[in-house]
């Protein structure tokens, strides 16, 4: 009982809901994690390039766990489950 190699389709679908998923949550929450830092970094009288420096920091590592959270969704939905359930099929 061989599983049947998934189509290019599966493969495009993944690689486009990880990219629509990891850009927009990644905005998203370094727009958060960047808008807090700012004003409470802003409230304690940091410089400006403090400030610049924390948040490109923040949101990098942000949008990198965003990423790869977003990375493990899609393939864990939309790869191995359907690999599955082509090895689970009776012949």
């Amino acid at each position: 009982m061989t599983a049947k190699p998934l189509k290019e389709s599966d493969y495009f679908i993944a690689w486009l809901l990880f990219t629509i998923i990891a850009t927009v949550g990644g905005i998203i929450a370094g727009g958060i994690v960047g808008t807090s830092l700012g004003m409470i970094f802003n409230r304690i009288e940091a410089s400006d390039r403090t400030i610049l420096i924390v948040g490109v920091v923040a949101g990098y590592i942000v949008a990198t766990t965003v990423s790869y959270l977003a990375f493990r969704l899609v393939v864990r939905h939309q790869i191995v489950k359907k690999l599955q359930n082509e090895s689970s099929k009776p012949e």
